[in-house]
């Protein structure tokens, strides 16, 4: 039988018994199409948890209580962001709920009665046309130069994230269509589309990049130089692309993700519905979405704009004869 090899999970192994329990786990959340960013953080904070019950002596499942996970949530607030701890959380929940319901090794959820934190939104990192602008104007019309700027112009027009970028296939690439097929986050594919600008710095880039030698990769954007040239660009070294970037441009915080914070508000101040940016942007319910767009709560053109375009006032007829 061939086996399933599962991401690899960071952190030291805890031992047994939680380590085959945790294998079982994390292949029952493989099956059930979690994705491997998520088997990847539930491993390592289940992990860290298996490790703290050994260090508190508790190596029998049936030692552990409410007591004894509450006094762990403890150790998590005083660890790590409330973010953080939500995931933390989360994972722990969910593994004890397994052992009940499926491996039927305990008759109740310990884990219950721990409390998720409220996580408060704050406004996010987006850049501003300025800074895109100033990002642009640092790349030269060199090898680096014409890939950087199509990075850039994928990114803030179609909103995808690093990894994605990182792993769009040549074959998944239409230039006549301007279209991206994409392998998104909880792998399903999506065509993803970019306008004429975008269009054009990328036939560039795609001209230059034929004529590179050696390229041993099928994707897209490869490295350029370094110690893996013509292999594919990994999200590691796009954000180290980027935060370069911004140094070199005096623009703090550059980022992936702040393209596609970016890639958001800023279409929904140039005027496209909100519900089409959703779409394009593939977010999946407008909650998430709305924590991309909190930006244009702070821009006050953005405010002063939208209040005078979309007055009601606007509708009342004669209101300003009224006053003669």
């Amino acid at each position: 039988m061939k086996s399933v090899v599962l991401p690899v999970i960071p952190g030291a192994s805890p031992g047994e018994p939680y380590d085959s329990l945790l294998q079982e786990f994390l292949l029952t959340l493989y099956q059930g199409q979690y994705s491997k960013g998520t088997i990847i953080l539930y491993g390592w904070h289940l992990r860290r948890c298996f490790r703290w019950l050994i260090s508190a002596g508790v190596v029998d499942l049936n030692q552990i209580n409410a007591i004894t996970m509450l006094t762990w949530g403890g150790v998590l607030r005083e660890k790590y962001q409330p973010q953080t701890q939500k995931v933390a959380i989360t994972a722990t929940i969910s593994f004890f709920k397994w052992l009940v319901t499926e491996k039927r090794l305990i008759n109740e959820n310990p884990a219950l009665k721990l409390q998720v934190p409220k996580i408060s939104i704050e406004r996010q990192r987006t850049l501003s046309l300025k800074e895109i602008q100033a990002l642009m104007d640092k790349c030269p019309n060199t090898a680096k130069g014409i890939r950087d700027r199509a990075i850039i112009c994928v990114l803030l027009d179609t909103g995808i994230r690093a990894a994605e970028l990182c792993n769009i296939e040549i074959s998944n690439l239409n230039l006549e269509e301007c279209r991206l097929n994409v392998l998104c986050k909880g792998g399903a594919h999506m065509n993803k589309y970019f306008g004429p600008i975008c269009k054009h710095y990328l036939e560039i880039w795609m001209e230059y990049r034929d004529k590179m030698k050696p390229v041993s990769a099928s994707t897209v954007f490869v490295s350029i130089g370094g110690f893996y040239p013509g292999e594919s660009l990994t999200p590691r070294g796009l954000r180290n692309i980027l935060k370069k970037l911004g140094i070199s441009a005096g623009i703090e915080d550059v980022h992936p993700h702040a393209f596609r914070r970016s890639f958001a508000s800023l279409r929904i101040a140039m005027g496209q519905p909100t519900r089409s940016v959703q779409i394009l942007g593939g977010w999946s319910d407008l909650k998430s979405f709305e924590r991309y767009t909190l930006a244009l709560t702070n821009d006050d053109d953005f405010m002063r704009q939208g209040a005078a375009k979309y007055s009601p006032l606007l509708r009342v007829e004669n209101l300003s004869g009224n006053d003669k």
